[in-house]
């Protein structure tokens, strides 16, 4: 039997194994936590531009992909904005990030949620637009877009306009990969630069 000195001392030794064993639990909780949260925030920057949070070009390209391996009918906007690099000559590329960030947004508000804004690159974005397929409604939406960019933005005290040219493309299984449909896009583009600026063009 054990003293009652004894009994104390092994009652706290049993309290102190139980707190220790609790702590135990909770770091482990809060550290997988903490490996939840930097794993998310690595994906997202995995998958999204980190100048205006967009989805970045892998993120675009992967979403497409996905859409021609199921055989799911869509389209894509090559959008290029005309003139910006004036605006980063101008006003310094604070102002350039700025506008982008403010563009994306104006853009991606008046998106269906399956539809994807990504930034491609400096200053072009493509637009995903799973399940359209339809040349008319395609170049209404391309329009919309031109429309929405088109508008002022106010940065700071500056109020910039700027507008943009699209190239359009409908895959139609005809293109053997992603970089085929984002090249018509793109010549469709160039195509629309040439022709005055501020156009669409549908790719062939």
């Amino acid at each position: 039997m054990l003293k009652r000195g004894e009994n104390d001392s092994f009652q706290q030794m049993s309290e102190e194994v139980i707190n220790s064993r609790e702590e135990l639990s909770q770091r482990v909780r809060d550290r997988t936590a903490d490996l939840v949260i930097a794993k998310t925030k690595a994906l997202h920057l995995a998958n999204h531009d980190v100048v205006i949070g967009l989805a970045n070009r892998l993120s675009n390209r992967q979403a497409t992909e996905r859409l021609r391996d199921k055989k799911q009918p869509f389209s894509i906007l090559f959008i290029d904005l005309d003139g910006f690099k004036v605006i980063n000559d101008t006003y310094g590329h604070g102002i350039g990030d700025a506008l982008l960030v403010k563009i994306g947004q104006q853009v991606s508000k008046h998106l269906f949620p399956s539809e994807i804004l990504a930034r491609y690159g400096g200053d072009e974005f493509v637009l995903l637009l799973p399940n359209d397929i339809d040349s008319d409604a395609v170049m209404a939406t391309a329009n919309s877009v031109l429309k929405l960019i088109k508008q002022p933005f106010q940065i700071g005290s500056h109020s910039l306009i700027i507008s943009a040219c699209i190239g359009a493309a409908i895959y139609n299984g005809v293109d053997s990969d992603t970089d085929s449909l984002i090249h018509r896009a793109d010549v469709a583009m160039y195509q629309a630069k040439h022709a005055g600026k501020s156009q669409v063009i549908l790719a062939d």
